[in-house]
């Protein structure tokens, strides 16, 4: 993104970096609407006062639907606003956000949600213990939530 610069128009494919369990880049068109350097300093109760060095940030926008999408070159929980924000997007502007986080969002995003979501995907770390290919668990072991 910082290669085409903001307002350009590129075709990317964005993912499948994390592990080789990951599924197939997402190929699209998008527009970078903004750049940022990285250098995050957290806001919310979880990471508050972190200085984040995230690498090279972007924020860039499906040409077709519209969709938004904040991109760092470093791994980072999304577990804080102030890593939209610095590329340009305010979380509470937006009907949906889609967090690529498993539990630690929810102290600086849940309370401006209406409806939390929890969503399986494919990759190195699943959201259920039930799905792995367990052998040797003793007898009455649970691995799904209570009921």
């Amino acid at each position: 993104a910082e290669v085409v610069g903001v307002g350009a128009v590129a075709d990317f494919r964005l993912g499948a970096r994390s592990s080789p369990m990951s599924p197939a880049p997402v190929a699209g068109r998008f527009v970078v609407r903004q750049l940022g350097d990285g250098q995050v300093l957290c806001t919310g109760p979880m990471f508050s006062g972190w200085h984040l060095k995230l690498g090279p940030m972007a924020c860039l926008e499906h040409v077709d639907s519209g969709v938004k999408v904040v991109l760092a070159s470093h791994k980072f929980q999304a577990a804080d606003q102030a890593l939209f924000r610095h590329v340009g997007v305010e979380p509470a502007e937006h009907a949906l956000l889609a967090l690529k986080s498993s539990v630690h969002f929810r102290n600086d995003f849940q309370a401006m949600a209406r409806d939390i979501l929890i969503v399986k995907s494919p990759g190195p770390c699943t959201l259920d213990p039930a799905d792995l290919p367990w052998r040797h668990l003793r007898p009455g072991v649970r691995l799904g939530a209570l009921r």
